[in-house]
Parts: C-alpha cells; structure tokens; sequence
C-alpha cells in the first residue's frame, strides 16, 4: 500500500478540504483524587531500562534553532500525562494505559531533532514520505526504531505507541484543498500505521499554542492541551495485534462512510471532536457499544480484532483492598520439607507490574479437596510439599513484567492462539532460579493474563514436568461438594493437569482419544475432551487406573501417590538422566 493512502486514514481533514475553525476551548474539570502532583525525572535522551514493549511512549522534541523550555523535566508533560490518564481510567474503571515509566515515573525522551524549523517545515510534501522517512531515521537514532516503513509493515504490529511533544510548529498541512497552515494542530503525517503522532507546542510565530498555555496556568484546562493525543491514542489502541485487514477495509471505505465520520458526535474517534464547540461533558470510547470498546451487542461481540478492551496497552490496576492488605504466613523460600518423597511443589507467581491478589495464602483448600476427592474415587491421594501439615506454596515475583512475558515461543503462533507466556516458559524461569527439584512436579499458578490479547478464559495446562494455572482458571472457587460435578474447584481443575503430567491417557487406551490424551465417550471421567458432566477416575478401569497391564499407562503406580506401591513409578517420559 503507498504511503499516501496509508495516510488517509488518519488525515481525513487534509483531503477533504476542512479549513481550519475558531473554537472555543473545553474546560472538563474532572480531577483524580489520586493523582499526586507528578516529579519529573532528570532529563535523558536514551530510552532507560524496562520493558519498553506495549507501553505509550512520552518524548519531547527540540529544534536546533528554536527554544528548549524542558517540558521534559519542569513537570508539564507529566502531569498532562497523568490528567489524559485519568480519563482513561473513568473510561474503564479499573484500567488504566501502560505509559513508559522508570521508578514509578514518566519515562520523558529528550529528542534534539537536528533540522531547523525551516528545515523541518520543507519535509512536508504531498508525497510525504520525506517526512515520514525522518521520523523514521530520528527514533532508530534515538534507539527506539519503528518498523512501519518496512515493505511488509502492517497495522498494529508496533509495539508502542509513541506521544511526542514538539517544541516549535507542526508544518503545512498539504492536502486536496492546498496547502494549509494548522497553527496548533497534531502531526498526523507521522502516523501512517505507525502509532506514532505529533503535538506541536508552538504556533508559526513560535508562540506557545493557547491550549498548552492555558493548561499550563490552570490543570483543569488539560482537554484542550491534551484532545489531539487523546484521539489519536483511542485511535492507535484500535490497531490490535495481527488484525491488519480490519484497519485496510477502513481505510478502502469511502472516506464519509468511515467510522469517525458516521459515529456519534460524543464519540473520542469522532472527527466532530477534533473541534469541540462548547461542550461540557468528556467524549466516550464507543458511545453505543458496538464497534470497538466494550462492545455488548451487534456482531461485533468478542470480536478481539474489534474490541480495544483486549488490546495489550492496558494496564490492570491493583484494588484498594489488595494493596492495603499485607501477607501473612507467605512463603517466599522453600519451608523445611516435611519428606524426601516425591511429591507437588506449588508456586504462586506474579509478573514484576502483576497485581498480587495473594491467593497463595488461600491454596490450602486446593490441596485437602483434590486429596479428599481422589481418596473418595481411588483410596490414594497425591504428596503435596507441606509444611506442619499445610500445603507449602512458594510466592515468587518475576524479574519480567507481563509485558516481556508477552512473547510467543513459537515464530508460527502469536499469543492470542497459544498462552504467552507459555508454561515451558514460566517452568524455565522457576528453574534458572534453582527453585525447582528433580523430583517434584512444579504447579504453577500465574498471577497474570496468558495472553495480551485475551477475549476468552484462560486456563490449566500440563506440561511433562508441571502444571500451570493462568489468571482465570485461578477464580474458580476453591472448595465444592465431592459430589459430581465436582469441576468448579481449582484443586479439581489442576487434578486433570496432573493426570496428564502422569501420563494419562496413555496411547492405546480403549476409550482414549485421537491423540491419545484424552477419553471419549464418557462424559463422567475427569479426562474426558470437551463439557464433562461428571468428575470420576476411570470408572471402566481400562484406560489410566488400575487395569494392570504393562503395555499401557497405568498413573496410579505413580511414585506422586500415597500409599506407594512397590516398584512405584515416575512418568514414561522421565528418563534416568533428566532425574
């Protein structure tokens, strides 16, 4: 696609002919109690360590001939920052953007863009790829390279967005109608799938715009400094990981029939809000509920190319409760094992930025209802570690936030098809910190989305040497009735994991499935594929339990059960070597 259509999307006021209006500005007062008055970090032109992925990136550029008022650094754009932040979180309680912080702060990028204003005025042409190739060339110098000029950039493949105030003005707006002089406009040349904008500070006098100016006497003043970054933010979120096409059919729609042209007026993406006329009350992503936000009826509904709820750049916020709650009877080391058998080592892991809920302090119930389950069916129980009787689970804090752990291990898969990340994944990070034994099975439950794209449940999954349990198979209730259906428990719903961890169900199984990891046919045994209507061991006998035979998988001679019988063993795929 050329770059001038790639452009239509976002800079629909330019070929359509749309003049410039007089507006009067908004003043939307609404304050967040919570927000303290933001301390700038000193200034930097490198980005500092830290995730650096799905975050919205702050940057403040300087021309070589024009001022340098440190907005970076005299706490302007932070707190701007913070008041569009806000917003967002009244959008969607709960919820906030990831912004690039370091320390808890806004990580600003000083960028010295190297042209003058003339200079830099002269790369706005028709074509505007000369434009467009500077950017380009000005974030791989300042060590964030973008990649929306590679032949096979699509939209939404960016892994941040990218905010960056300018110090001087946007240029001439070159379109269908002529050229035009934006006086304080956003720089929506850069953007080009890209996600990536400008906002000019500074008029063609080299005043300070009037929006910023005010904003800077009055905060309650920040929507009319803010309201271009802010649609192009709700604008950007809509470009969700590998849904390149639902952007391309946008943009080879007629430019009228285009979703920010047909969409309410109260609409952010609106083009009407790009020149609000005395309005009071705040614009909202996705008034009705049915194109990308939210959405709750029409066809649209758990579409996750459709639906920026699931895009990655949000951020769960930790609940008051959580945070004022302080552990009691965490674990953080191994407790002294209670015996040298075999047996389950459970682990509670959070991301670095993960929201610690603390359920490790409420997993005992995991183990006594699995247990008293299992003895109901089979008289044998599974070895949990404990300690003083009680199930001994280990918090772990991931040096990685859930950003970084937002990478697929398979080049051919992206996370919203496999969990990401993926247990082999959390098992190898538990193990590079010598926190897993040879003769335990690692259950471990993530505190954390399987995926930055996640419009269904996560869940439980086996692997040869562990379980893990994502976010959402950790809200199941953790006691129920022994009575089936028993499946509402967590220590249920990890029991079928550990099956298959054990081995069950071997291939050649009678009942087993196609490939040999599951029964069909009875809808009442824990292994059986697909909606169960019961929660019972083998109850045929003849496929994983107790049917004697040597050429098939039989997991309750596992050296993981109470009582042990003799010559108990590990799972087939435990070798000798890897003991």
């Amino acid at each position: 696609m050329s770059v001038i259509v790639r452009l239509i999307f976002f800079g629909v006021i330019a070929l359509t002919g749309m003049m410039p209006v007089a507006v009067a500005e908004s003043v939307f007062a609404i304050q967040d109690p919570s927000i303290l008055q933001p301390k700038s970090l000193p200034r930097t032109t490198t980005d500092r360590p830290g995730a650096n992925v799905w975050d919205v990136k702050f940057s403040y550029a300087t021309f070589k001939d024009g001022p340098d008022s440190k907005r970076d650094t005299n706490g302007q754009i932070s707190a701007l920052a913070s008041e569009m932040n806000a917003y967002f979180r009244r959008q969607r309680p709960g919820y906030e953007l990831r912004f690039d912080t370091s320390g808890g702060r806004l990580d600003i990028q000083h960028i010295p863009l190297g042209v003058t204003v003339q200079e830099f005025d002269s790369l706005f042409t028709q074509d505007g790829r000369e434009l467009q190739e500077f950017i380009h060339r000005t974030f791989r110098d300042a060590g964030m390279p973008i990649s929306w000029l590679n032949p096979e950039s699509r939209y939404g493949i960016e892994k941040r967005i990218h905010v960056m105030f300018i110090e001087g003005p946007r240029g001439i707006k070159r379109g269908a109608a002529g050229d035009v002089a934006y006086e304080c406009g956003r720089v929506s040349e850069f953007e080009a799938g890209g996600r990536i904008t400008g906002i000019n500070l500074r008029d063609s006098k080299g005043e300070i715009c009037g929006p910023f100016l005010e904003f800077t006497k009055n905060k309650s003043q920040w929507w009319s400094a803010a309201r271009d970054a802010m649609r192009f933010l709700s604008l950007a979120l809509r470009e969700l990981p590998d849904c390149d096409s639902v952007m391309r059919t946008e943009i080879d729609t007629f430019y009228l029939q285009r979703p920010e042209n047909v969409w309410s007026t109260k609409d952010i993406v609106s083009n009407k809000w790009m020149i609000p006329r005395n309005r009071k009350e705040e614009p909202v992503l996705d008034v009705a509920r049915t194109n990308y936000f939210k959405i709750s009826s029409g066809p649209y509904v758990g579409d996750r190319c459709r639906d920026i709820q699931y895009s990655p750049f949000w951020r769960e916020m930790p609940q008051a409760e959580v945070i004022q709650r302080k552990p009691k009877n965490r674990s953080i080391a191994d407790k002294p094992d209670e015996t040298t058998e075999p047996r389950l080592k459970v682990y509670y892991v959070v991301p670095k930025d993960g929201i610690d809920r603390q359920l490790d302090l409420s997993l005992n119930p995991m183990m006594t209802t699995a247990n008293a389950w299992l003895k109901n069916q089979t008289g044998k129980q599974l070895r949990w570690d404990t300690y003083n009787g009680n199930l001994d689970v280990m918090f772990v804090r991931l040096s990685e936030t859930e950003a970084e752990l937002w990478q697929s291990d398979d080049p051919t898969l992206g996370c919203w098809e496999i969990p990401c990340p993926s247990p082999r994944r959390l098992y190898g990070l538990l193990k590079s910190r010598g926190l897993v034994e040879d003769n335990e099975i690692s259950v471990i439950l993530y505190e954390g989305k399987q995926s930055p794209v996640q419009p269904r449940p996560s869940g439980c999954y086996a692997g040869d040497r562990y379980v893990v349990g994502y976010s959402m198979c950790l809200s199941q209730p953790y006691t129920t009735p022994l009575n089936a259906p028993s499946g509402g428990s967590l220590g249920i719903r990890i029991m079928h994991e550990v099956f298959h961890t054990l081995g069950a169900v071997g291939a050649g199984a009678p009942n087993g499935d196609y490939d040999g990891g599951h029964i069909n046919g009875n809808t009442n045994d824990i292994m059986a594929i697909g909606t169960r209507t019961g929660w019972v061991v083998d109850p045929g006998r003849d496929d994983y339990w107790g049917h004697g035979r040597t050429d098939l998988v039989d997991i309750s001679r596992s050296v993981f059960l109470d009582p042990r019988v003799v010559n108990a063993e590990f799972p087939r795929r435990w070798t000798e070597n890897s003991r």
